[in-house]
């Protein structure tokens, strides 16, 4: 995301941002991405933890 489309976004939602907390969470924009790219790339059955929970079994 460049710097205009972030400030289009933010102008877009109207949040009542400071010019300071633009920029620190525009310093983030690249860290917030690569978390986004892992939470929505799809995964194998496997990775459930619910697939190996067994009730009972000491944590």
């Amino acid at each position: 995301m460049t710097r205009a489309e972030f400030d289009a976004a933010i102008a877009r939602k109207k949040l009542p941002l400071t010019a300071e907390s633009k920029d620190e969470i525009f310093g983030a924009v690249d860290k917030l991405e690569a978390m986004i790219a892992l939470v929505t790339k799809p995964r194998p059955r496997e990775d459930e933890p619910a697939l190996i929970f067994v009730p009972g079994s000491p944590v």
